[in-house]
């Protein structure tokens, strides 16, 4: 055996142990649980796991629209994101940096649109806001800029209790990927054929299961793992399964960051991952379901009268509940009060309902979702000022998340900047201008991430603002039409349109006269 093929072999070896080992620390520590626990909770399986006996059992899930609501407060904001370069040492380069400041803006719009990035941080939001933490993973195919919304249960970390993401020893992506689109890449790669056919199916499925895998043989899927690590400023990173790297280290020259951005909705101490709203909400959760599952019981034994009837003495029993039957009696001459009676419904009390129903408000107010923030109020009895005052003061709770998503922002744009230039030693060219190799490599830029929100009751109260001020006369209309944003309720385009027809009837006027 060769010294190089003996390292090959090490290294296979110490990146399946690695693997193993980290799956094995997330499951001592119960984190696969939590994770599906808290999912099967926010998507209403909240009976999962529970004898039921085929019954489906009622529930009243309060999770699903805190979270909804607390991932629109978030995500919701508009995102706009700026580069810069310090050129204090450098003043040489202030013009040509500014100038490539400039382009790098543009060129970041057109990444935002083109990898839906609106959608993908509402995905990223709503997942860390579940589970305490999603991933924005982001690679160069076919000369394209692209990203995928990771889980955390896809992710092993170097070190668990590292909260910096750039500072962990290496990173794994854990994928079930199909065998045939392994060996494909294996081939690519160069792989001797005899390696690529080791490569097959398995079931080590340590992360969680996988019930929607297809069994036929052409379809079947292995784990395969992505594993960045740094090499002093350098980003490396090699593909392997069971047995065998089939796609060898690969050195990505000028990026210094792993390209993936960590969304954390809330710190849970001494680990990396965070923590979700959803997890402290789950024994309220079932508290609840347990005594609508009680009440239930109890409407359906006691709230409907039950028919009682002397059995020996009716003829026809099985008649006794068909409408417009008669019943055959043995004795003509008794009472049918006798023989056929109902057992009257009995009270329930409603100390049971109340105290659902309180256990529902309280959950709701505590998590910052009561009624008076989520809409549940008319906005034609309160001024949109108001409103949104509410509004504020209840999400202050919300601040860290908030922040969270403007550094989320940060770290995606400075990766960008990272993939960007190393996949463009000679240059970046944007809009048909280039960004100079030699700025690139000499400058590392700063970033700026400006949120502002974007919801209904802050267009209400700004449109209400405006139509004050018109109808104090200190703006005309013309000039309330131009203030108007583009997505404003009040129909902009119609009345720019008024505005344009009175101002060519004037001007025709004048002419005439």
């Amino acid at each position: 055996m060769t010294a190089e093929r003996a390292t090959m072999e090490q290294t296979i070896e110490q990146i399946w142990r690695e693997y193993q080992a980290g799956a094995a620390l997330l499951t001592r520590d119960g984190y696969y649980d939590r994770y599906e626990e808290c999912h099967c909770f926010y998507e209403g399986d909240q009976w999962r796991y529970l004898p039921t006996d085929g019954e489906r059992l009622p529930i009243y899930n309060i999770i699903e629209p805190i979270v909804k609501y607390k991932t629109a407060v978030v995500a919701q904001n508009h995102l706009s994101l700026r580069y810069g370069f310090d050129t204090a040492d450098r003043p040489a380069l202030e013009t040509i940096a500014h100038q490539s400041a400039d382009l790098l803006n543009t060129h970041a719009r057109v990444l935002w649109e083109q990898n839906q990035m609106d959608q993908k941080c509402w995905e990223a939001v709503e997942d860390g806001c579940v589970s305490g933490a999603s991933y924005l993973y982001f690679y160069m195919r076919d000369g394209q800029l692209k990203g995928e919304v990771l889980e955390g249960v896809d992710l092993l970390f170097g070190d668990e209790q590292q909260e910096d993401l750039q500072q962990q020893p290496y990173i794994m992506i854990i994928q079930r990927r199909s065998v045939e689109d392994v060996q494909k890449e294996a081939r690519a790669a160069g792989i001797p054929e005899e390696a690529i056919l080791q490569i097959r199916p398995d079931t080590d499925l340590p992360l969680r299961e996988r019930l929607l895998e297809n069994d036929l043989p052409e379809k079947r899927k292995c784990t395969s793992i992505l594993k960045f690590y740094k090499d002093g400023n350098t980003l490396c990173y090699l593909r392997a399964v069971r047995g065998l790297i089939y796609c060898p280290e690969v050195r990505l020259e000028g990026v210094s960051r792993y390209p993936i951005a960590p969304f954390i909705w809330a710190r849970r101490k001494g680990s990396c991952r965070g923590r979700g709203a959803v997890e402290g909400l789950i024994p309220n959760q079932i508290t609840i379901n347990k005594n609508l599952v009680r009440m239930d019981i109890a409407i359906k034994r006691f709230a409907f009268p039950k028919l009682v009837y002397s059995a020996p003495r009716i003829q026809n029993v099985e008649d006794i509940e068909k409408v417009g039957a008669s019943i055959a009696v043995d004795d003509p001459n008794v009472g049918i009060g006798e023989l056929i009676s109902y057992v009257q419904p009995a009270s329930i009390n409603s100390l049971a309902y109340n105290f659902m129903g309180n256990m529902i408000s309280t959950t709701r107010e505590l998590s910052g979702a009561g009624d008076a923030v989520t809409g549940q109020i008319n906005p034609e009895q309160a001024s949109g000022a108001a409103i949104v005052a509410v509004r504020d003061a209840a999400v202050l709770n919300l601040n860290f998340a908030v922040a969270q998503l403007s550094r989320f922002v940060e770290d995606v744009a400075l990766i960008w900047f990272d993939l960007l230039r190393a996949y463009h030693p000679a240059g970046l060219p944007i809009a048909g201008q280039m960004i100079p190799a030699g700025l690139l490599k000499a400058l590392e830029p700063r970033v700026r991430v400006d949120l502002s929100p974007a919801n209904s009751f802050s267009k209400y109260a700004q449109e209400q603002t405006l139509t004050n001020l018109l109808s104090g006369g200190y703006i005309t209309f013309a000039e309330y039409v131009d203030a108007l944003d583009d997505d404003a309720n009040a129909p902009r385009g119609k009345l720019r349109a008024i505005v344009e027809k009175r101002a060519l009837s004037q001007e025709n006027s004048a002419k005439i006269s």
